[in-house]
């Protein structure tokens, strides 16, 4: 894949603890294909997410 952009994009994931987030992660395809694509996998705690209204 050839983009002039950068590409990417971020998923929030309701885990018990880094294990479980880790798990998950590896359940989607993208950390599998980095290998002969380039990029990567970053998987962060997140102490407080508030969802937003919906409306």
């Amino acid at each position: 894949m050839d983009a002039p952009e950068q590409v990417g994009a971020f998923l929030i994931v309701d885990a018990k603890g880094m294990d479980e987030a880790v798990s998950v992660a590896m359940k989607h395809p993208g950390p599998h294909i980095t290998e002969y694509l380039g990029g990567g996998l970053e998987i962060r705690c997140c102490d407080f997410y508030e969802e937003p209204n919906k409306k």
